[in-house]
């Protein structure tokens, strides 16, 4: 993380200097209405805890799911959203803890009651009852905004850490916990780290931020499971290398079957089962952020479950499965 806080591509960038990522890093400035250098919103790393403390089981630190987007938008009203102006540890300490309490506590609400996290981030739980009971995520308050807004991602990804990592499986990895809490079990990295105040300039800057960041960033997580989300996601792993190349229906292919597999190789024989496809799709895409959620099919829950705590899964389990 610390590489990122002063990432060297950014700060080249920054000084008017033309590479890969120089579109991205000023459309803060020329889309975005920042000024001030030191006003610049720092790269986002990911969000949930730090890899150094996830419990360790079999002699290695390995988070049970691992989110990956496109990208982390850029909104300027975001309050204490890092700068160029903030020094390491307060870096640190925003990204991970956004979802948690200033110690670095998960928890998740209780019927009635609110959670507010160091972020600013408030979550509330929704009117159902047991699988159908929801958290919905709202935005860190901008200014004159006494309701707050519902944050679609973080309420998406919050029903799919839920959905897949259930009281048993948590258990089967090492954990007490009854339901999966996003930032603690999973946790959600971009492709481009930068801020995009234009997200036409995304694609062109993922390969050398992959290359310089995310590729280590995974490595560090040593992730269970990676689960991509979106099209320009999906692109964006073909084109940095780490999906294999030639597979031109990958992104067309999201809505065929309800999942896909293939396998990333971090090195170190840290071989990663990433998985897409329509039914995490439709569950994070959900019209209403803040209405029940579509149920993943328990087919698809009991291979993604497997994939988790076994790392493979036996060919008779594959009904609604393409691999890759």
């Amino acid at each position: 993380m610390k590489l990122m806080w002063r990432c060297p591509i950014m700060m080249e960038a920054l000084k008017k200097q033309t590479n890969s990522c120089s579109a991205l890093v000023r459309s803060q400035f020329e889309a975005g209405g920042i000024r001030l250098k030191s006003d610049f919103q720092l790269p986002e790393p990911w969000t949930g805890l730090d890899p150094e403390n996830i419990p360790v089981l079999c002699g290695r630190r390995r988070i049970p799911l691992l989110f990956l987007v496109d990208s982390a938008p850029f909104r300027r009203e975001e309050p204490d959203v890092p700068t160029l102006s903030h020094d390491f540890a307060s870096y640190h300490s925003f990204y991970t803890r956004r979802f948690a309490s200033r110690l670095g506590e998960f928890e998740l609400p209780v019927k009635g009651r609110r959670v507010h996290t160091f972020g600013h981030v408030e979550i509330r739980s929704s009117e159902g009852k047991g699988e159908e009971e929801d958290f919905i995520y709202y935005e860190p308050k901008a200014e004159g905004d006494s309701e707050g807004t519902v944050h679609r991602q973080w309420t998406g990804l919050a029903r799919l850490t839920k959905r897949l990592l259930d009281k048993s499986t948590l258990l089967e990895l090492g954990y007490a916990d009854f339901a999966g809490l996003l930032g603690k079990h999973a946790v959600i990295m971009p492709l481009a780290h930068c801020k995009a105040a234009a997200p036409e300039m995304v694609p062109g800057a993922i390969p050398a931020c992959v290359k310089e960041h995310t590729f280590r960033m995974l490595g560090s997580f040593d992730p269970r499971l990676i689960v991509a989300l979106g099209r320009r996601t999906l692109d964006g792993l073909s084109r940095s290398g780490l999906l294999s190349a030639g597979k031109s229906g990958r992104t067309s292919k999201i809505e065929d079957k309800p999942i896909h597999m293939e396998t990333l190789d971090l090195g170190k024989e840290q071989d990663v089962p990433i998985v897409y496809g329509s039914e995490f799709e439709k569950a994070f895409l959900a019209e209403e952020a803040s209405g029940p959620s579509p149920l993943i099919s328990p087919q698809v829950l009991s291979i993604v479950r497997t994939l988790m705590v076994f790392g493979a899964i036996k060919e008779p389990a594959m009904g609604a499965f393409e691999k890759d």
